[in-house]
């Protein structure tokens, strides 16, 4: 079994040691963390420059004596199939981290292999070999639909069948507004971005609700979301772990960093613990 090589360009995240960790801890200010045992969480997936931080943060709140941390991201339709990085191990530029092989076969049967390019996994990949240099991961891509919300408490039974201490990361973006993104439902104005904010505000809210299936609905409806599907697996690990609700942690936009004008990325991080 090979190694996947890391794929995404420089400008998504620094590709050396040491710009990797000087940006990282340059974010070690913030933890989102209330003290509580954390069982799971969902973080964007933009360019470190963009989103980095947001990401950190819940990465940052994985309990330090995990076993395994399950990476779902998406960017897949509500009728796609399942897919798995199917890898012995994956780069980052602080090294590789190890695929749960053993963990991979019992929950990824039937699961498409996937060779994509695509950064809602590979972004967070360093950010985990940082913190948690000897853990071991399952990277899968999920579809917006609620056969993620039952993967996702699948794993949790299955991880704990086996002992094994793990922590889900659902990766996903919020609402991609503009011209370039092809929805300009509210026009070009500033009303359209607090129309759009508030929608991503209602979309956040149910999955610290909890309201797994209705937020995939909501988001497939109202365009809150590129990945609903790996949030939906993050949200169904957590009700399978018995918590009752999550918490929303941090909500902005691109312009917020960098104001390209009328289009516009959503980020939101929620955290279950």
């Amino acid at each position: 079994m090979d190694q996947r090589k890391m794929m995404l360009p420089e400008g998504w995240y620094p590709h050396s040691i040491g710009s990797a960790e000087m940006q990282l801890k340059s974010w070690e200010s913030k933890n989102f963390s209330n003290g509580g045992e954390t069982a799971a969480g969902i973080a964007p997936h933009a360019g470190w420059d963009f989103s980095g931080s947001m990401a950190w943060q819940i990465i940052n709140s994985i309990p330090r004596d995990c076993d395994l941390v399950i990476i779902a991201g998406g960017h897949l339709s509500s009728s796609a199939e399942c897919r798995v990085l199917d890898y012995s191990s994956l780069a980052t530029p602080f090294g590789e981290l190890n695929v749960d092989r053993e963990i991979l076969q019992l929950l990824c049967s039937g699961f498409i292999p996937d060779r994509d390019m695509d950064n809602t996994v590979e972004i967070m990949l360093p950010m985990i070999k940082n913190i948690l240099p000897q853990i071991t991961v399952l990277p899968v891509r999920m579809p917006a639909s609620v056969q993620s919300v039952d993967w996702g408490r699948r794993a949790r039974q299955i991880c704990s069948d086996k002992g094994k201490k793990t922590f889900l990361l659902g990766s996903t973006d919020l609402s991609h507004y503009g011209a370039r993104f092809g929805y300009m439902d509210y026009g070009l104005s500033d009303q359209a971005r607090a129309v759009v904010r508030e929608k991503d505000s209602r979309y956040l809210e149910l999955l610290a609700a909890l309201k797994v299936e209705e937020s995939i609905s909501y988001a497939l409806t109202e365009n809150t979301a590129c990945s609903s599907g790996a949030a939906a697996a993050a949200a169904g690990f957590a009700l399978e772990a018995g918590i009752l609700e999550g918490r929303i942690c941090e909500h902005k936009y691109s312009y917020d960093v960098y104001d390209s004008g009328s289009d516009f990325v959503g980020y939101g991080s929620v955290l279950y613990q």
